[in-house]
Formats: structure tokens, C-alpha cells, sequence
């Protein structure tokens, strides 16, 4: 099988390694730390307010375009 002529291959999370892989690994960054902090930021208004969040939407994520996928 041959990346990415026959398959197309993406990672998740852009780990450092990503780049020095053959071919180079097409990756979407989630943005870990934000997330994160978007999620205590979360908890911490749950807990002050008393009402849970339903539905919620994150959106930092970002894709990291190599060669292991055509795009």
C-alpha cells in the first residue's frame, strides 16, 4: 500500500514526531491546552451557577497539512 497514493493517512493531536515520519504525517492540532482550560473554565461555571451545559462546540482545532494525505 503506498501513502498517500492508495490511502490517506491523518494523525490526531500533531505530535512532534509527526513531521519526521515517511511520508510526513497530515495531523489535526486540537489545541490540548485550550482545551483544557476551556473545559476547567466550563467546570468552574457548572459549579458556581448550579446548571449543567449541554451541547457544547470546540472549534480550535486546526489541520496540519504533510504528505501522507491528499487533500
Amino acid at each position: 500500500v503506498r501513502i498517500p497514493e492508495d490511502v490517506s493517512i491523518v494523525g490526531v493531536n500533531n505530535l512532534p514526531a509527526s513531521e519526521y515520519l515517511h511520508p510526513p504525517l497530515t495531523t489535526v492540532d486540537v489545541g490540548i491546552s485550550a482545551l483544557a482550560g476551556d473545559g476547567i473554565r466550563i467546570l468552574m461555571e457548572c459549579i458556581d451557577t448550579g446548571r449543567n451545559r449541554k451541547g457544547m462546540e470546540f472549534t480550535r482545532t486546526k489541520l496540519i497539512e504533510r504528505a501522507s494525505a491528499r487533500i
